[in-house]
């Protein structure tokens, strides 16, 4: 069913400002999953192989871990909540301790280049490097002085596809190094999409790190997540829920089939609701929402077109074919969350 649009409405700025507030402990709000707690439990025995390696260098040999998915899947939620801000790495921070670093490695990535942005993150001066060409050196001293233990490489996909083979390999065998150093093994956590997964399927990566890949949404699985997670959200911002099974769907769409970015559109649609002073969460709402997020023209609007399932999610393209399992409706569950999890 297509949407008659209404013309984007403008919002004075102290009206965003204070949306934008109330919003921000309701978009701090997560719906633990299945991969929260793998992530989560994964962690856990990393934190203990590195207890091991300090007491007995080289004892254990996973000291990483590889979380890929799409974009919008949620990585950059998952990091910050379960190894960024774990009370076990968080409590050592202070003036003279960085217990948790992270950067992120993209465009025409070689060792060097690795080495120079993972020492700038580290907190070096780029002046430092007017003679000094051995950046991991400078990597490994400041870590150690600065009781890094995790180290965080986001967007490590582009490692595989701008740099060739051989560098690609370099890095690699550093960022091993990083894990192996027996006077201040670290834990690295690596992050990006479904081509960071591929490459790491190898007997010797395997041995080291730990893989999680994050699945886009599982209509019949997930659906019932998804609906109480969005009356969830509503009810927590004083709004009604009238989005239809349609518009939900709609919105699984538009955000690529992943489960985190889902949530994060849902969200955009509350806070365009609050912002007009509306009682209740409708598709325009979403629409709206979209619109401020990709400057879309409405044709291409997932939210308006009857036909939105042809619409490539984030751009002004249509698909010549929608398989068929892209277009499947779930069934209607009756489904209740016994606790609130976040």
């Amino acid at each position: 069913m297509s949407l008659s649009y209404e013309s984007l409405p403008y919002y004075p700025d102290a009206k965003v400002y204070d949306v934008v507030e109330t919003m921000a402990p309701l978009r701090q709000k997560q719906i633990a999953t299945e991969v929260d707690a793998r992530i989560r439990q994964n962690f856990t025995t990393l934190l203990a192989n590195r207890r091991q390696n300090v007491a007995a260098p080289g004892t254990v040999e996973k000291m990483g871990m590889v979380i890929t998915g799409q974009t919008g899947s949620g990585k950059s939620r998952l990091v910050s909540k379960y190894i960024e801000k774990d009370d076990r790495v968080a409590c050592q921070a202070g003036v003279e301790h960085r217990p948790f670093v992270s950067l992120r490695l993209t465009g025409q990535v070689n060792l060097k280049s690795a080495g120079y942005d993972t020492a700038l993150a580290l907190g070096a001066r780029i002046e430092e490097f007017n003679s000094r060409k051995n950046y991991w050196t400078r990597v490994a001293q400041l870590s150690k002085a600065l009781d890094t233990r995790v180290i965080h490489f986001d967007e490590t996909h582009d490692i595989f596809t701008s740099a060739n083979v051989l560098e690609a390999g370099r890095i690699l065998s550093m960022l091993k190094g990083l894990m192996d150093r027996p006077d201040h093994p670290m834990i690295v956590i690596l992050t990006g999409t479904e081509k960071l997964q591929q490459r790491m399927n190898s007997g010797e990566t395997n041995r080291r790190l730990i893989s999680v890949a994050i699945p886009p949404v599982d209509l019949d699985k997930d659906w019932g997540e998804v609906v109480l997670t969005i009356n969830e959200y509503c009810e927590a911002a004083r709004l009604e829920n009238k989005l239809s099974d349609e518009d939900v769907l709609r919105l699984i769409h538009a955000a690529g089939g992943q489960l985190g970015l889902t949530f994060a559109r849902a969200l955009d649609g509350i806070q365009e609701a609050l912002c007009a002073g509306n009682a209740a969460l409708t598709r325009m709402n979403l629409a709206h929402a979209y619109h401020r997020n990709t400057d879309i023209a409405e044709e291409f609007n997932i939210f308006v077109a009857s036909d939105y399932l042809k619409i490539v999610p984030g751009k002004a393209e249509i698909q010549t074919s929608v398989p068929d399992e892209t277009a499947k409706r779930p069934k209607r569950k009756n489904v209740k969350r016994k606790e609130t999890r976040y």
